[in-house]
């Protein structure tokens, strides 16, 4: 689940319609874990 979100996330035009939805935001611990499995993935 985090790799997919990671991937959407990484993904431009996925945050401009989460933008456009006012849906832009999540938990911060989510966050965390999805930005840590891109630094691994780097």
């Amino acid at each position: 689940m985090i790799t997919a979100l990671g991937r959407l996330m990484a993904d431009e035009h996925f945050v401009t319609l989460l933008r456009a939805e006012d849906l832009a935001s999540m938990p911060k611990d989510i966050w965390e874990r999805v930005t840590e499995k891109q630094k691994e993935a780097a």
